[in-house]
């Protein structure tokens, strides 16, 4: 999963820029690469970071590792129970994907109670062409079919997931890589 995160974020960094925030609140973040790379480019935010107790066990010395640990709160939960409140950005990297479609709308859901007024949801997955084209996200999609409940997704798919969490998909960023980052805010 590392080494896939480290694919998404370099795909990630030549094509999105984070919108600006002060907390910004990683959401199953793991050990807070993303977080780390989101961080990077907002000095004046803090992070937090959200994942069950046994994943921050080895996630606070990757944060310290990376300079960050002053920056970044660790913060035990499951998001299908409640999402921190506060944050002005919330990051979700290959989370909808492992789930169906309930559970996903639990998670959206959750961070959509939590946002603040005016913040912003990016979700980073691999996207299934609307039009059918060939991707790899298609074999992504099989291997979720075997291996878990959850699936890849369209653009469509994704939008009505938002929709009923109370968001609205406010634009789509394409990267070189197989990955992209939806941004969302509340409807």
């Amino acid at each position: 999963m590392s080494g896939i995160s480290a694919m998404a974020i370099a795909g990630i960094a030549g094509a999105w820029e984070p919108p600006s925030a002060r907390k910004v609140v990683d959401v199953g973040g793991a050990h807070g690469a993303f977080l780390s790379w989101v961080l990077g480019k907002s000095p004046d935010a803090v992070g937090l970071l959200l994942d069950l107790p046994h994943v921050l066990d080895s996630a606070k010395p990757a944060i310290a590792a990376s300079g960050l640990a002053g920056r970044v709160e660790c913060v035990a939960g499951d998001f299908f129970e409640s999402v921190p409140a506060g944050g002005d950005l919330y990051l979700l990297k290959h989370i909808i994907h492992d789930w169906d479609d309930k559970r996903a709308r639990t998670i959206l859901s959750n961070v959509s109670e939590a946002m603040a007024p005016g913040a912003t949801v990016a979700v980073v997955e691999l996207l299934i062409p609307d039009d059918g084209t060939p991707s790899p996200s298609i074999l992504m999609d099989i291997n979720m079919l075997v291996m878990l409940s959850g699936k890849e997704r369209t653009v469509s798919e994704m939008k009505q997931l938002f929709a009923f969490a109370g968001l609205a998909l406010s634009r789509v960023v394409h990267t070189r890589s197989p990955f992209s980052v939806l941004e969302a805010r509340k409807a």
